[in-house]
């Protein structure tokens, strides 16, 4: 209760550091995708007159499974996670506008899921995904009061790995990006070292635990090759993992290799892992970043908070309450850095 207390102190101190103007005034958006896909969302503003030019600008990207545009997932009903608004009602105060939305098919877009489980696995591929980023940054960019010139993308976990496939390949052209929480090695690495510890922390035998990740890494290799679950492949304790129509998702995310996007990057990267995140690990991921980033000298930097879980907040498991005001600052005054105003 004390260390909630201290962070909400400090939050209220560092917010009231800046201008009492500088508050979010949420406009709701709409975004298209694919042609007729549409996402709903929210344009956060800094309250005030803005500049000549327009606010700076930062699309908020969620993480994995159905989280909303917020960062709460269906998965902790009850449980307010919040990190996309906090990021987005932090950064206001430093004078950056935000973009977040649902993700396709889910919450407030609920309605476009397919009907036809047969049409699900299209709908939801890797490609769709990292489109809705694409046509979501440009929404923004096109948004009244944003100057299009300096706009950033942030991603937090899966989030981080759909933004940092976009930018490799200048599908979307920020002006710089952050990556919260996502790991460096390929996806398929980082799942098979989450399996590894779970079954570790449950106590299975050695051998359930080394047939258990010979059989992942083989759907793996079957998926990277064919785009489909191999359904009959798939034992009872893996069937939540690989659900039938998640096979062109899972598909793009093994063949990204985040160290290697990080590196070929064209924009400046934040990268931020908790200490004690329990799904990215900030002694494995952390260096391969720092190695990814080192020949590049425009401000890019990894930083691994003390003390701070998935969802940057202390408490290990505690996902409620707030962001530690510490990362707030960081991401902010690092992009009024990355977001100059033109001269």
């Amino acid at each position: 209760m004390a260390r909630s207390f201290f962070h909400r102190l400090m939050l209220s101190l560092w917010l009231a550091s800046v201008p009492a103007t500088a508050l979010a005034a949420e406009q709701p958006v709409t975004v298209t995708s694919d042609g007729s896909v549409t996402l709903s969302a929210t344009l956060s503003l800094p309250d005030g007159v803005p500049p000549t030019a327009g606010w700076p600008a930062v699309l908020l990207v969620q993480g994995s499974g159905p989280t909303d545009r917020n960062g709460n997932s269906r998965l902790m009903p009850g449980l307010e996670i919040d990190l996309l608004r906090q990021l987005a009602d932090g950064l206001a105060t430093k004078g950056i506008a935000s973009l977040r939305y649902d993700k396709r098919g889910m919450d407030a877009n609920k309605a476009q899921h397919p009907a036809d489980p047969s049409a699900m696995a299209a709908f939801y591929g890797w490609d769709k995904f990292t489109g809705d980023v694409i046509a979501a940054h440009a929404a923004l960019a096109a948004s009244k009061g944003i100057d299009r010139t300096r706009t950033a993308i942030l991603g937090h976990s899966e989030g981080g790995l759909l933004t940092l496939d976009v930018i490799q390949g200048g599908q979307a052209s920020p002006k710089a990006a952050i990556i919260l929480g996502a790991p460096a090695r390929p996806w398929g690495d980082a799942v098979a070292d989450q399996l590894r510890r779970k079954m570790q922390e449950q106590g299975a035998p050695a051998p359930v635990q080394q047939r258990i990740l010979a059989q992942d890494a083989e759907i793996r290799a079957d998926i990277l090759a064919t785009g489909t679950i191999p359904v009959a492949k798939v034992p009872p304790g893996l069937q939540a993992l690989y659900p039938a129509y998640l096979g062109p998702f899972y598909k793009g995310a093994l063949a990204l290799d985040p160290a290697a996007a990080a590196k070929a990057a064209p924009v400046p990267l934040l990268v931020v892992i908790g200490q004690d995140d329990a799904q990215t690990i900030a002694s494995t991921d952390a260096p391969l970043y720092r190695a990814a980033l080192s020949g590049k000298d425009d401000g890019s930097m990894v930083e691994t908070p003390a003390g701070l879980n998935h969802v940057l907040k202390p408490g290990g498991k505690d996902y409620g309450g707030p962001v530690d005001p510490a990362v707030l600052a960081l991401i902010a005054d690092w992009l009024v850095a990355r977001l100059p105003p033109a001269p």
